[in-house]
Protein backbone atom coordinates (compact mmCIF):
# COMPACT_ATOMS: atom_id res chain seq x y z
CA UNK A 1 0.00 0.00 0.00
CA UNK A 2 1.24 3.30 -0.19
CA UNK A 3 0.35 5.94 2.82
CA UNK A 4 0.90 10.04 2.29
CA UNK A 5 3.13 10.10 5.19
CA UNK A 6 5.19 13.56 4.65
CA UNK A 7 4.25 16.67 2.32
CA UNK A 8 6.62 18.73 0.48
CA UNK A 9 6.58 22.58 1.08
CA UNK A 10 4.83 22.70 -2.95
CA UNK A 11 1.91 20.61 -0.97
CA UNK A 12 1.93 17.82 -2.94
CA UNK A 13 2.24 13.98 -0.69
CA UNK A 14 5.50 12.28 -0.21
CA UNK A 15 4.00 9.04 -0.16
CA UNK A 16 5.83 5.73 1.53
CA UNK A 17 5.35 2.02 0.14
CA UNK A 18 4.33 -0.85 2.32
CA UNK A 19 4.17 -4.76 1.91
CA UNK A 20 3.72 -7.71 3.15
CA UNK A 21 3.77 -11.44 2.38
CA UNK A 22 0.75 -13.05 0.04
CA UNK A 23 -2.10 -12.59 2.38
CA UNK A 24 -0.97 -10.02 4.39
CA UNK A 25 -3.43 -7.90 3.86
CA UNK A 26 -5.12 -7.42 7.67
CA UNK A 27 -1.51 -6.21 8.91
CA UNK A 28 -1.52 -3.41 6.37
CA UNK A 29 -4.64 -2.37 6.91
CA UNK A 30 -3.96 -2.27 10.57
CA UNK A 31 -0.69 -0.58 10.10
CA UNK A 32 -2.39 2.05 7.98
CA UNK A 33 -5.03 2.55 10.61
CA UNK A 34 -2.28 3.16 13.04
CA UNK A 35 -0.54 5.23 11.37
CA UNK A 36 -3.54 7.73 10.16
CA UNK A 37 -4.49 8.28 13.74
CA UNK A 38 -0.71 9.07 14.72
CA UNK A 39 -0.40 11.22 11.45
CA UNK A 40 -4.27 12.31 10.35
CA UNK A 41 -4.49 12.59 6.57
CA UNK A 42 -7.93 13.05 5.76
CA UNK A 43 -7.98 17.09 5.55
CA UNK A 44 -4.66 17.15 3.46
CA UNK A 45 -5.37 17.67 -0.18
CA UNK A 46 -2.67 18.24 -2.47
CA UNK A 47 -3.30 21.34 -5.11
CA UNK A 48 -4.52 20.62 -8.74
CA UNK A 49 -2.43 22.85 -10.33
CA UNK A 50 1.56 22.98 -9.14
CA UNK A 51 3.69 25.44 -10.83
CA UNK A 52 7.54 25.02 -12.18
Amino acid sequence: MSLPLGWKDDGLPIRVHFATALHGDRILLALAGQLERARPWVHRVPPLFVSR
